[in-house]
Order: structure tokens, then sequence, then C-alpha cells
């Protein structure tokens, strides 16, 4: 017996982030969410990467006119997923994997169309504030990085 039957049952990641078991597998409810996005972190990357399940996801979203944010070398996703040459950034540790069929940028955040791509932990404010503003505007984004106390002139 669980100690909460009424919860639904939730796997949690490397982070503790849970996720509810039934969203693991697809198809993925497309219509109950306005974004996806695929993290870093060099082991959990290549394992996204390499899931034909994520890779589904991403071009599921993108054909959908959905956005898709990747983040640090999850940017490599856009790769394993056969997305078409645009332009993108990542992390540099995978730079060389993703230069020749991309248009690579060394930008913080990279927007192409409703793919959003950023380089890692150091750009990952700026890449969710990029995020706020794709899904609520530029006013909820200001009052986003408001919120945060950034020193003046950092990320609004």
């Amino acid at each position: 017996m669980r100690a909460a039957p009424h919860l639904r049952r939730v796997h949690a990641g490397s982070t503790s982030c849970p996720t509810p078991t039934s969203l693991l597998k697809p198809p993925l409810p497309q219509d109950n969410f306005d974004l996806l996005v695929i993290p870093g972190g060099a082991k959990g990357a290549e394992t996204m990467a390499s899931s034909s399940p994520v890779q589904h996801f991403v071009r599921e979203y993108l054909e959908r006119g959905k956005f898709v944010g990747m983040i640090c070398a999850g940017s490599m996703a856009a790769l394993t997923s056969g997305l078409p040459k645009q332009p993108l950034t990542s992390h540099p540790s995978v730079r060389d994997y993703l230069k020749e069929d991309f248009e690579y940028s060394e930008d913080p955040v990279v927007v192409s169309g409703t793919l959003v791509t950023s380089r890692g932990p150091g750009t990952a404010f700026p890449f969710a504030l990029t995020l706020v503003e794709l899904l609520c505007g530029a006013k909820k984004r200001g009052e986003v990085a408001a919120s945060m106390v950034f020193p003046l002139g950092t990320f609004a």
C-alpha cells in the first residue's frame, strides 16, 4: 500500500524533478504542453539525444509549431532528431558535432523559428527569459526578470 494512493506514479530524474510516468512514453499529449525542453548535462543529454521517443517529440513539437528548447549538450537532440540545417548553438563540448549540419553560432541564445537553443549553465537565465518572452510576451519577461533581482542591465 502506498502512503498516498490517490497520487499517480511519478519518476524522479537525476535532479529529483518528479515526472508522471504516464508522460514518459509516446504519444505525448502535445495539446497539454506549449514547450518541450531538452536539458544539458553530458551523460543525460547523450541519453536524451539518443532516445527515439525524445527524437519523435522534438520533430512532432516543431511540426506543430510548438516551441522546443535545447540547452548545453542537449542541442545534440537537434542532430539526432534529423532537424534541417538552421541556426543553433550549444555547449562548446559538442560544437564540432553540430557545426557541419547546422548554422552554428556562439551567441548565448539562438532562436530559429520555434527552436530555441542556448550554450550552458552560464546562459540558463537568458535562455529561460527568452522562453518566457516567446510564450508569454515581453511584458511578462520583464516582470520575471525584475523579480529575479538581477544586477541592472543583466538579462533583462
